[in-house]
């Protein structure tokens, strides 16, 4: 990423307004691959595509795109996990989820099982890895949600906030 482009970034993106749950910024990943949730109602997710940088989809009247985990906060409750996979498959997933950059965002969760076209948080990573043959929803429903993404098997806490 070029330093102009992520200094321009930096000064407009907003990652959450302070509250007084917020310990501590999101910081980098262990592995390309790697996701979190954040805890909120009804939460967010997001999957990291370099070990500092990750993709998300913040939020209505916004689009798809990259955030810094260094400037990122996190809320009480929040956790950074990898997926139980092959390098080759979280790093594919990373890849897919890139490539969404710009997507309009998805309200709907309840009814978002859907590779193509609007998405939202959850989608975003249940999607970029049910590509690679892993399926992150540990209900099986519908529609996923970050808590569904949070409880699945497939995923493990590494870090808490």
């Amino acid at each position: 990423m070029a330093l102009a482009e992520e200094q321009a970034h930096a000064e407009t993106y907003v990652a959450a307004p302070p509250g007084p749950d917020v310990v501590k910024y999101l910081n980098d990943a262990d592995t390309v691959g790697d996701i979190f949730y954040r805890h909120s109602a009804p939460g967010h997710n997001g999957i990291f595509y370099s070990l500092r940088y990750f993709e998300h989809a913040p939020g209505l009247g916004k689009v798809v795109t990259w955030g810094d985990s260094r400037k990122y906060t996190m809320s009480s409750g929040s956790r950074k996990m990898f997926v139980i996979g092959h390098w080759s498959q979280t790093d594919d997933a990373a890849a897919w989820a890139k490539a969404r950059e710009g997507a309009a965002y998805r309200k709907v969760f309840w009814d978002n099982k859907y590779y193509t076209g609007k998405m939202n948080c959850s989608q975003l990573v249940w999607a970029a890895y049910k590509k690679q043959g892993i399926d992150v929803d540990n209900n099986g429903g519908k529609g996923v949600y970050p808590r569904n993404i949070r409880d699945d098997n497939d995923t493990v806490s590494y870090k808490s906030y």
